[in-house]
């Protein structure tokens, strides 16, 4: 468009000298120098229109060029929101988990600091008189909790493993002997002896504690000829708890 009109320019100035070079006589050209004017005018017009065109193209890409930046940080925004909500969900899962380890920790902790009551306290009713390596056997039972204890046997039984307190309280008869022992399952784990020459009833104690497992047992036992005496006054006992588990 711009070409064509500076040619028609061009044909206009030559056109105008001619018609003066015919017609001297005449007003110099003054229609044509008004429309060559106006075609100047518009050839200029022309120009900043297709300045415009071009500065529209260059802001269209501009904007084309900032719409792609604004796409691709949107997108990266995107991303690094759904990784954030990764990790957070990975760390919750973790501390989740953490917190059901602790929780197993403690219930564990809580179920052994729980000690069931396993406890037995019996006595001999009745004065005896028995062999070597012969069960005492204490037919009066006054406290059984967990009935660990058989007063026809004289056996207490583990039902939980654990730390196990016993005690054995046997008196002897005059100027006779008792040898006793505490027995784990044929295994002596306390021994004593009580005697008395000037034809006295005296009485001795034998004490111990015993990491036990369930199913072991645990009695009285005498390591030697024994002569047992028992009345109101002196009680012969065997008692046992257990301590920890």
């Amino acid at each position: 468009m711009m070409y064509f009109l500076s040619y028609l320019s061009a044909y206009v100035v030559f056109f105008c000298h001619q018609h003066v070079a015919v017609a001297r006589n005449e007003p110099a050209c003054s229609k044509f120098d008004y429309e060559e004017k106006l075609l100047e005018k518009m050839i200029r017009m022309e120009v900043k229109m297709e300045q415009m065109v071009n500065e529209i193209k260059k802001t269209k890409n501009d904007v084309l060029a900032l719409t792609n930046d604004v796409t691709r940080a949107v997108k990266n925004a995107e991303q690094n929101s759904h990784e954030f909500h990764s990790n957070i969900n990975k760390t919750i899962d973790k501390f989740a988990e953490k917190i059901e380890q602790e929780r197993a920790k403690i219930t564990a902790l809580s179920e052994k600091a729980h000690i069931p009551k396993i406890a037995f306290n019996t006595r001999l009713s009745s004065t005896v008189s028995l062999g070597s390596n012969v069960k005492v056997v204490f037919d009066d039972v006054l406290m059984n909790a967990g009935e660990g204890y058989d007063k026809t046997s004289g056996i207490f039984s583990v039902s939980q493993d654990g730390l196990y307190f016993f005690s054995a309280h046997l008196c002897n008869y005059g100027n006779k002997v008792v040898h006793y022992k505490i027995v784990r399952d044929g295994e002596s784990i306390a021994v004593s002896t009580q005697h008395d020459l000037d034809n006295v009833h005296t009485c001795n104690s034998v004490n111990t504690v015993a990491m036990l497992k369930t199913g072991e047992r645990v009695w009285v036992q005498t390591s030697g000829s024994s002569h047992i005496f028992a009345n109101g006054l002196r009680w012969d006992t065997f008692l046992g708890i257990l301590l920890n588990r």
